[in-house]
């Protein structure tokens, strides 16, 4: 994070929940503690997981523990490539890939999971 009047980084690290694993997509809200209320993509291969965590200005600690919201490869026979991450209005959670191999027929997949 960026603070505009010391005009200074913080770093953060978070801990991924794979070997494998990398992260394709952020998506961020405002948390009612004054966080910041962060959805991750992490996926790789085999890896395709939904991670939730927060972070706040100013926090001691730089190294970030994600908590898994959704395994998707456990949910989902060939786990679609997800490239893309939102909060919905209504709590829930949407992913959207790319389609696949450049082909305009084969669809985008996009799924909408509510949050635990």
């Amino acid at each position: 994070s960026y603070d505009l009047d010391k005009k200074t980084w913080t770093n953060y690290r978070l801990q991924l929940t794979s070997e494998a694993g990398r992260l394709a997509s952020l998506a961020c809200r405002a948390g009612a503690d004054g966080t910041l209320e962060v959805l991750a993509i992490e996926r790789q291969f085999e890896v395709s997981r939904v991670l939730s965590f927060h972070v706040s200005a100013g926090q001691p600690k730089n190294d970030l523990l994600p908590k898994i919201v959704a395994d998707l490869a456990k949910l989902i026979p060939h786990t679609p490539n997800y490239e893309g991450i939102a909060w919905l209005a209504d709590g829930h959670v949407a992913l959207i890939a790319d389609n696949e191999n450049d082909v305009p027929s084969a669809g985008t997949p996009m799924l909408v999971l509510p949050l635990p």
